[in-house]
């Protein structure tokens, strides 16, 4: 068996204030290696695949459906809320009424972006992508079919292919970048914390139903996880995250380690005095992470990340505030962006 050299063997002491065993070592430098390559896994899924600033935009140019001349429809491409983007999703749906199927081609300028075939009788969609958007003056969107037996019933150029309700997952043309990911020192960090947690020995679930719960969740993030990384390189769509599903996700695979954590601060750490006020603490820690997480979502999603109405409110002391006749208005107003109530603030 091989001797480890006494330099290094005293120096290593255990809780106790003994000496731990070379095997002991060993299995603490092997926790640690297999921590901070999982908390490299992640924090690469976060740096690559996790958006902490989207703006989805849409311009919809077809909204009815339109019938070819002469086998095909130009529809001008005059965009409005996604001129700031060069790549762009481009959708289209067509309906093909002849008896058989047909050849389609989308082309902006002289550049085919897609074509695919429609099948008899049936209505496709299209998800296209290009990164020459806007348009050039006097280029126009042309859709291409085979005969006049068809028509094109939408079409839209937009940010994304598609989104959830809540924008937490999202669906981009593989080239796009047309968000803001998380920056390097938030994933240095993210990688430090992670591996620490992930040197806590996970807590063990003793009820079966638990166990299977927590087998599955666990399972279905992995797979989200592997997805989401893959979809650029397998697929012509970038799927992305956004920061608030990623740590409720992550949270999600570091919950038993999370416990484990709290009850041995809790237990062993914390002398018997101070157990209500830990545990006190974590809780309001829970409550306010909630809190901010609906907030945060409140805020992007209903004054559509407008917040300097709330950047103007915090610059105003609060007798001020409370004397002013319209602040509760202004500041409503402020954040719906009605330059009247910015007015009347900024003046104060």
């Amino acid at each position: 068996m091989r001797q480890w050299p006494a330099h290094l063997t005293s120096r290593i002491s255990d809780p106790n204030g003994g000496s731990r065993s070379p095997r002991t070592t060993g299995l603490v430098y092997r926790r640690a290696f297999v921590a901070c390559v999982a908390s490299a896994a992640l924090c690469t899924i976060l740096l690559a695949r996790v958006f902490v600033l989207f703006e989805p935009a849409r311009d919809k140019l077809v909204e009815t459906p339109l019938r070819p001349t002469a086998g095909l429809i130009r529809v001008e491409g005059t965009p409005t809320t996604t001129a700031h983007v060069s790549t762009v999703a481009l959708i289209a749906r067509i309906r093909n009424d002849a008896l058989s199927a047909g050849p389609f081609a989308i082309t902006i300028g002289s550049r085919t972006i897609c074509a695919s075939t429609v099948a008899a009788l049936t209505s496709k969609r299209l998800d296209c992508e290009t990164n020459e958007w806007p348009p050039r003056p006097g280029n126009s969107i042309t859709v291409t079919g085979r005969d006049d037996n068809w028509t094109l019933d939408y079409l839209e150029v937009a940010t994304h292919h598609g989104a959830t309700r809540e924008y937490d997952l999202v669906i981009l043309p593989a080239s796009s970048r047309a968000y803001t990911h998380p920056s390097v020192l938030a994933v240095l960090l993210t990688f430090a914390a992670m591996s620490a947690v992930l040197m806590v020995p996970p807590i063990v679930l003793r009820r079966r139903w638990v166990r299977s719960l927590y087998l599955v969740g666990t399972s279905a993030v992995v797979v989200l996880f592997a997805l989401t990384l893959l979809s650029a390189v397998a697929t012509r769509f970038l799927v992305l995250l956004s920061l608030r599903a990623y740590v409720e996700c992550v949270g999600v695979l570091l919950a038993t380690r999370l416990v484990n954590a709290y009850h041995y601060v809790a237990v062993r750490v914390v002398p018997t005095g101070r157990k209500n006020l830990v545990s006190g603490v974590v809780a309001t820690m829970i409550v306010v992470a909630g809190f901010g997480s609906v907030l945060l979502k409140r805020l992007d999603h209903t004054y559509h990340g407008n917040y300097s109405g709330f950047i103007q409110i915090s610059r105003l002391n609060l007798p001020r505030f409370n004397r002013h006749p319209i602040s509760h208005e202004s500041a409503i107003g402020v954040c719906h962006g009605e330059t009247e109530a910015a007015v009347v603030l900024s003046g104060v």
